[in-house]
Order: structure tokens, then C-alpha cells, then sequence
């Protein structure tokens, strides 16, 4: 009786060995197929050149001869070009692909852009500080270009007696007051916070705002200094101009207390002297 319950164990311990090697190949079969199947990849239907945004009319859905090893995850596969799938959509290559090549997501990762690329030889990028009414509302953008003025407070009194530094002790005489002058025009933006392009946006519960802190302007060396001095000493707004070259136009004119109104009586007789040569406002706003 123990011999005949003894060889019923062994034909059953037998069959489990059998059936947990059979298992262990069944995968290990399973996983060499997987790992050697050739997968479906997206490929270059036709030659397309460096900084070309890529459409899906021009791939290939279906080449599917490339074994499964050398498909990573870097590997452009046909699902990633599907219509629905935004993420491939007009993206540029950065290299030329010959026709039935592969594609790789790294033909499609733009280089880092760089600040100092975006200047002229000679030139200084500096940061200045804005805010609604300063920086024009929210309304400039890398590229812009704009006029800063600057005001300065200043003493009404005279002469280098009044520049001198007073005796200690002494107190301060003579009222303060305001100068307004014109400190550099036509100056090029390089950055709008940290946005060096015009179409970035900070969103907002799903809306578009374009609010900033600071812009960045290419400026010479001597002008970033008169910059960062008068940042300091007074205050800066930024006049946007007219991408429209301007023709005739007076030059600015440093304004203070002594002379605003004055000022302010040639501003309006030029105004309207203006308006009159440029006809209705239909006229003089640019259209689109």
C-alpha cells in the first residue's frame, strides 16, 4: 500500500515538474517573440529637411521591419502620428531624414535658445523693472521696440551751490520737483519676464495673460549703465513705438515745472496741425 501511495506522488510531483517547465519555456518563448516582433514606426515618406514642421502626409504609418529591441521609447512609433494624437502635429525637425528613414523623438527637441544669441556684437542685454502703467498695459512683447523716459526729482534750486553736498547737520533747503527727459529711443526687447518669444503666455484659469514684471533690452555698454543708474534714481516708463519708421518728428524734449506749460501749448498747436495732414481716424490707424 505505501509503494502504491509513494508512485502516486512521484507521477504527480513528475507532472507538476512537467507542467512548470512548460510554463517557464511558454514565457521565455513569449518574451523572445515579444522582445524580436517587429513593431510598427513612423518613417519619412519623403525627404524632409531640417526645420521643415513635419505633417503627417509626409511619414509612413506602416513600416513595421524593425525588430522590437531597437525600438525604444526615443522611436517615433505609428500610434504617435495618428490625427488625433497633437503632440507630433507640426512639430519642426531639427535633421534632414531621407525617405523610409526612422524618425526619433530627438529630431524633434529644439535646441535651448539661448539670450546672448539674440545679440548684436556689442551689445548688452539689461533688465528693467515695469508695471502695468510703466510697461504699456501688459502690450509689449519680445521684439518690440521702445522709447525710455525717465523722471527724475530734482531741487529748485540752481547752480553748483545747490548740487553740493550740504554740511553736515544742516537741513535740506529748496523744494523738490520733477524732471522728465527722454534717456534713450528706438531700444530693441529682447525678453518679457522670462519669455523671449511674443506668442508665450502665463495661463490663467484657461485664459491668456499677459502680465510681466520686467523686460530685458539690448542696449551698448555705456547705455546699460545709464540704465541701471537711472533705474535707481528715478523712475522709467517705456514708450512703445510704431513699427512704421518715423518720418519728421521732432525730436522730445526734457520736461519740468519750469516748462510744462509751455510745453504743453506747443504739444497741442503741433497736434492739431497733425491731425489735420493725416485726415479722419480711419486713416491714421493702420488696418490689419
Amino acid at each position: 500500500m505505501k509503494n502504491k501511495l509513494a508512485l502516486i506522488l512521484a507521477v504527480v510531483l513528475g507532472l507538476v515538474a512537467v507542467y512548470g517547465f512548460q510554463k517557464v519555456l511558454q514565457n521565455r518563448q513569449n518574451d523572445f517573440q515579444n522582445k524580436f516582433k517587429p513593431q510598427r514606426i513612423a518613417a519619412a515618406g519623403e525627404r524632409i529637411t531640417a526645420g521643415t514642421p513635419v505633417l503627417p502626409k509626409m511619414l509612413y504609418k506602416d513600416v513595421d521591419n524593425l525588430p522590437g529591441k531597437i525600438v525604444t521609447e526615443s522611436t517615433v512609433t505609428a500610434d504617435d502620428i495618428m490625427a488625433d494624437d497633437q503632440r507630433f502635429l507640426g512639430q519642426v525637425i531639427n535633421k534632414t531624414v531621407e525617405r523610409g528613414e526612422p524618425l526619433r523623438w530627438s529630431y524633434f527637441r529644439q535646441p535651448v535658445e539661448k539670450l546672448e544669441q539674440k545679440l548684436n556684437a556689442g551689445e548688452r542685454a539689461v533688465t528693467l523693472r515695469v508695471d502695468n502703467v510703466t510697461g504699456v498695459a501688459g502690450n509689449l512683447v519680445p521684439g518690440s521696440r521702445v522709447d525710455v523716459i525717465g523722471t527724475f526729482p530734482t531741487s529748485t534750486q540752481q547752480g553748483a551751490a545747490a548740487r553740493a553736498p550740504a554740511a553736515a547737520g544742516a537741513p535740506m533747503t529748496g523744494a523738490t520737483a520733477s524732471h522728465t527727459v527722454l534717456l534713450l529711443d528706438n531700444v530693441r526687447i529682447l525678453a518679457v519676464d522670462s519669455r523671449t518669444h511674443d506668442e508665450e503666455y502665463v495661463i490663467s484659469n484657461g485664459a491668456r495673460v499677459k502680465s510681466y514684471s520686467t523686460i530685458t533690452v539690448a542696449v551698448s555698454p555705456l547705455e546699460a549703465n545709464l540704465l541701471v543708474y537711472a533705474q535707481q534714481d528715478g523712475a522709467l516708463t517705456m514708450s512703445l513705438r510704431s513699427p512704421v519708421a518715423d518720418t519728421n518728428v521732432p525730436e522730445a524734449q526734457d520736461v519740468s515745472d519750469k516748462n510744462l506749460l509751455d510745453l504743453a501749448a506747443t504739444a497741442r498747436k503741433d497736434r492739431d496741425e497733425r491731425l489735420k495732414k493725416q485726415g479722419s481716424l480711419e486713416e491714421f490707424v493702420p488696418q490689419p
